[in-house]
């Protein structure tokens, strides 16, 4: 009964999501993904060939005569993208999925962040679309900018799990905020994950 009364508590999320397939049906559906910095796509392709050997693509040598992929901290080493690569056949369908995936991660914990806030529905949705129209997360979706797509997609769902463990004094969200973060640092974004340890930090000395 208690979770029919949550689905039914936010109910509003399902505008999020709609918004979130309108912005990908409009401007990323079968779109060769990083057509701007297209070295991303070039690492997807080494890996999606690497996970078809049954390997990790540790070293590549089709990559600038030779690269240390998975020594590139701002190369996903597990996450969501990798998943995709490893169960979808075309590169390019991985990619895009990928970046469905991340704007509704990002719209619904931006939405989920205002309502804990505020406790109001329409500023919970005007928040989540607001947040994946941002400058950064709309470069990075349009650029194929991996380091900075995926772990913004978390920072509102860090932040909320960081709030939350503050209020309700509770292990169990200290831990999901903690595994959050570490999903940024594998996931690609070693740069934004300093930004969020130091959002956290703020919150903590704000709310603690």
């Amino acid at each position: 009964m208690r979770v029919k009364e949550k689905i039914q508590q936010h109910k509003y999320l399902l505008a999020i999501v709609a918004a979130a397939l309108i912005f990908y049906l409009l401007f990323f559906h079968n779109r060769l993904y990083g057509e701007i910095n297209g070295s991303f796509i070039s690492y997807g392709f080494v890996m999606k060939e690497a996970y078809s050997q049954g390997s990790l693509p540790f070293w590549s040598t089709q990559l600038s005569g030779g690269y240390p992929l998975y020594a590139n901290p701002e190369v996903p080493l597990f996450g969501i993208l990798n998943l995709m690569l490893f169960l979808l056949p075309s590169v390019i369908m991985a990619f895009n999925i990928t970046i469905l995936i991340h704007l509704i991660i990002a719209g619904i914990g931006a939405a989920l962040l205002s309502h804990e806030f505020e406790k109001n529905k329409n500023a919970a949705i005007v928040s989540g679309i607001a947040y994946m129209f941002i400058g950064g997360f709309a470069f990075s979706a349009f650029t194929g900018t991996m380091p900075f797509l995926y772990p913004l997609a978390f920072l509102p769902l860090i932040l909320l799990f960081t709030y939350k463990a503050i209020k309700e004094k509770t292990y169990r969200n200290s831990v999901i905020a903690g595994l959050l973060l570490a999903y940024q640092l594998i996931s690609g974004g070693a740069i934004h994950f300093l930004w969020s340890f130091l959002g956290v930090i703020l919150l903590l000395g704000t709310y603690g």
